[in-house]
């Protein structure tokens, strides 16, 4: 069994819609310039992509093409000023957009740009959105396990 821990600091940014707007290329050909709904999520994208690179190569880890992968992911936002109460303090999870669909997509898409492993053989997928405290624990923490294939046998 494979498992990687990566830790991504800074505000998680989803991947919500994309638009594909056509253009001619010089050759004639046409092409598609794809324009993302939330102009944060590139950067993030390529952050998590720099991280998950930087471990795999860091610990040497080599991931099977076709073995079941799970990716379990804690999202850290910071808590706004407005959720905090002097009596009650502020809720432990965020209830409001960022979808965490879309939080888990951007982090998906980045594990198979980094790994070079398709997000097909993503077979569990966890996700938690939280608060903290504290700016600087803001991010994502990333926990990838891949294990063996397994196989049911057939009645009959």
């Amino acid at each position: 069994m494979i498992t990687m821990y990566v830790f991504v600091p800074g505000i998680p940014a989803p991947q919500g819609s994309v638009t594909a707007i056509p253009y001619k290329k010089a050759d004639g050909s046409l092409g598609a310039r794809r324009i993302h709904a939330d102009s944060k999520t590139v950067p993030w994208r390529e952050k998590v992509e720099r991280h998950i690179r930087e471990e795999i190569s860091k610990s040497n880890v080599q991931f099977v093409k076709d073995a079941p992968i799970g990716i379990f992911l804690d999202f850290f936002f910071p808590v706004p000023q407005s959720k905090v109460k002097k009596k009650t303090g502020y809720p432990k999870y965020p209830t409001t957009k960022p979808d965490i669909d879309k939080l888990g997509r951007a982090i998906c898409d980045s594990f198979m740009f980094a790994s070079g492993i398709d997000d097909s053989v993503i077979s569990t997928l966890q996700m938690n959105k939280k608060y903290v405290s504290d700016i600087s624990k803001a991010g994502v923490e990333i926990y990838i396990k891949q294990s063996e294939q397994e196989y049911e046998k057939v009645e009959g």
